[in-house]
């Protein structure tokens, strides 16, 4: 439906890096994967095929993550250390949570922001490990470059800032948690450019840009959704949740609304398990994930349906923090701990393999979505979607009584 993504040429490209019209978030190399597959496969599907490939690859990419992350100075990783890694990725990788970014074609941007931040992340702590200082920094300025690849995909890769101070802590764990962040200001600083940029573009745009999430609802309704968000994204880490792709509860939040009050609740146990923690590197990692959720509420999305892609990269600092957890308890808990995960990951294949089915086409989606949403506005668009008129016409009359 994008007409620019049909060909590719100078007039395109430019158009790529340059639009504030056609999304709602900056993401050029989005639109030119997809210029290449229109170019090489047309509209077939196929276009899935770069989706299941980049998951495929942060699966990987995430095993690699945990095993740098869990390995201590001066010791080989052994290998419970790779185990403990590969169940935690798998419990990841095979989530029906992660089913939507990994086949639904528009949500190309999250692994493929994901993919260049995590190589960036582990380029990252390669350099810091590195004795020369040349080949230190040609190793940093791969790592900043494969940065500005994540952030050029979709702006979700700002979740991962925090990743690299943490990680710069598993390379020294007696460095301070400020020189940490000294050593990641590359990395803030380009994180923050493209920040000001698309907060200076919409000031500026007319367009789709210009409709910031932040503005079209009241006070009480930012203070629901931030408070709610941090809850919807862990319960999508159970396993066992309703396979389903869309979900409406944010969509008019009020003070009122016991899920923001249970979203509320669980900020609160977080900080007070961040100020607890028994090392400063659990610490990090549940300020980490607070951290990371903040680019969602209104800027990276507009959370008018938190979808499952929206958990693509905040659920991994759940992943770290649970590896925190497991490594410092006895050789026999920990066997117990990677058990108790394989056996999470081996009963969760039939509700993945739901929800495949439900992202498996358009009538499938829209079938499945108008048996969940609620909201008479966007439940209207469902309707429409899969031809039931006269109730969508019900649906509109309704919403246009509410707003």
């Amino acid at each position: 439906h994008t007409p620019q993504i049909r060909t590719l040429n100078a007039s395109t490209l430019a158009w790529m890096f340059t639009d504030t019209e056609q999304a709602l978030r900056y993401k050029p190399l989005c639109w030119l994967v997809w210029a290449g597959m229109t170019q090489l496969f047309g509209e077939s599907s196929l276009f899935r095929f770069p989706n299941l490939l980049l998951h495929a690859v942060n699966s990987a990419l995430v095993f690699l993550l945990l095993i740098g992350f869990n390995k201590q100075p001066g010791r080989q990783s052994g290998t419970r250390d790779y185990i403990l890694a590969g169940s935690l990725a798998a419990l990841w990788a095979w989530a029906p949570a992660r089913i939507e970014p990994a086949t639904w074609i528009s949500g190309l941007g999250y692994p493929l922001a994901l993919s260049f931040s995590l190589l960036s992340a582990l380029v990252f702590r390669q350099a810091l490990s590195q004795t020369r200082i040349g080949l230190r920094h040609r190793t940093l300025a791969l790592s900043l470059f494969l940065w500005v690849l994540g952030l050029l995909s979709y702006p979700s890769a700002l979740c991962i800032l925090p990743v690299f101070p943490v990680l710069s802590l598993t390379v020294d764990p007696t460095r301070s948690i400020r020189r940490a962040i000294k050593r990641s200001t590359g990395h803030l600083l380009l994180g923050g450019l493209l920040t000001g940029g698309m907060l200076l573009a919409r000031s500026f745009s007319h367009g789709v840009w210009g409709q910031s999430a932040l503005t079209a609802i009241g006070p009480s309704e930012q203070i629901g959704r931030a408070a709610y968000f941090p809850l919807w994204v862990l319960s999508r880490m159970n396993p066992f949740a309703a396979a389903g792709p869309i979900h409406d509860g944010l969509t008019k939040p009020t003070l009122l609304d016991p899920l923001v009050w249970a979203g509320v609740l669980l900020v609160v146990l977080i900080l007070v398990l961040l100020l607890r923690a028994r090392n400063k590197m659990q610490s990090v990692l549940w300020a980490s994930f607070l951290v990371a959720l903040v680019p969602h509420v209104g800027f990276t999305e507009d959370l008018f349906l938190p979808t499952d892609r929206y958990t693509y990269t905040a659920s991994l600092y759940l992943l770290l923090i649970a590896g925190s957890l497991i490594l410092p308890l006895s050789s026999r808990t920990q066997r117990r701990a990677i058990t108790v995960i394989a056996v999470v990951v081996i009963v969760t294949v039939p509700f993945t393999w739901l929800q495949a089915g439900t992202w498996k086409t358009n009538d499938a989606l829209f079938h499945r979505a108008a048996q969940q949403v609620q909201t008479d506005l966007f439940r209207a668009e469902v309707l429409l979607r899969i031809g039931r008129l006269e109730q969508a016409r019900g649906n509109l009359e309704l919403a246009r009584e509410l707003f």
